[in-house]
C-alpha cells in the first residue's frame, strides 16, 4: 500500500513517470503476488498442519482408546486372576480346616488308643504279677504235692510190709520156716 502511494506521488510529480509508475506499478503488482503466493503457501501450510494436528489428536485418541482398552482388559484379568486367587485361597482354607478337623479326630483317637494302652499295660502288669504268685503258688503246692506224694508212697511201702508182716504165714511158709510161738502178756513183754 506505501508503494502505491509512493507510485501515485511520483506520478503527479513528473508527468514523464507514467513509464516509471508503470513498471513501480508492475512491480508492486508482482511483490503482491509473491506476498499472495507466499500467503497461500503460508496458508496451504497451515492447513497441512491443521490436518496433520487433526491426525496427530485422532491417533492420540485412537491410542488413548486403545490403551484404555489394553488397560480396562489388563483390569479384567487382574480382578479375574484375583478371583480365581481368591477362589482358590477359600477352597485352600476350608481344605485346611477339614484337615485340621480330621487331624484333632485323629489325635483324640490316638489319645483314646494311648489311654486304652496304657489301662493295658496296667492290666497287664496287673496279670503278670498274678501269673507270678501263682507260679509261685504252684511251685509250693507242687513241692507239698511232691513231698505228700513221698509221704504217701513211704506209708504204702510201710503199709505193705506191715500187711506182709502181720499176715499168717503160708502153708508152704510153715513148713520151710518152722513155727515159733510167741506169747505177750497184757504188759507187752514177750
Amino acid at each position: 500500500a506505501e508503494l502505491v502511494q509512493m507510485a501515485s506521488a511520483s506520478a503527479a510529480d513528473d508527468g514523464a513517470g507514467a513509464r516509471q509508475q508503470q513498471k513501480v506499478i508492475e512491480e508492486l503488482e508482482h511483490a503482491l503476488a509473491e506476498e499472495r503466493q507466499e500467503a497461500a503457501r503460508r496458508k496451504e501450510q497451515a492447513e497441512k498442519l491443521d490436518e496433520a494436528l487433526v491426525a496427530e489428536r485422532q491417533q492420540a485418541t485412537r491410542r488413548k482408546e486403545e490403551t484404555e482398552a489394553k488397560l480396562s482388559e489388563v483390569v479384567r484379568k487382574a480382578k479375574d486372576h484375583v478371583r480365581q486367587v481368591q477362589g482358590k485361597l477359600e477352597a485352600s482354607v476350608a481344605e485346611a480346616r477339614e484337615a485340621n478337623e480330621r487331624c484333632q479326630k485323629t489325635q483324640e483317637a490316638l489319645r483314646q488308643q494311648q489311654d486304652k494302652a496304657a489301662k493295658y499295660k496296667q492290666l497287664m502288669a496287673q496279670a503278670n504279677e498274678r501269673i507270678t504268685k501263682s507260679d509261685e503258688r504252684i511251685q509250693e503246692l507242687a513241692g507239698n504235692l511232691q513231698a505228700a506224694e513221698d509221704r504217701y508212697n513211704a506209708l504204702k511201702a510201710q503199709e505193705r510190709k506191715s500187711e506182709t508182716a502181720s499176715k499168717p504165714p503160708s502153708h508152704g511158709e510153715l513148713q520151710r520156716l518152722g513155727v515159733e510161738l510167741t506169747v505177750e502178756d497184757a504188759a507187752g513183754a514177750v
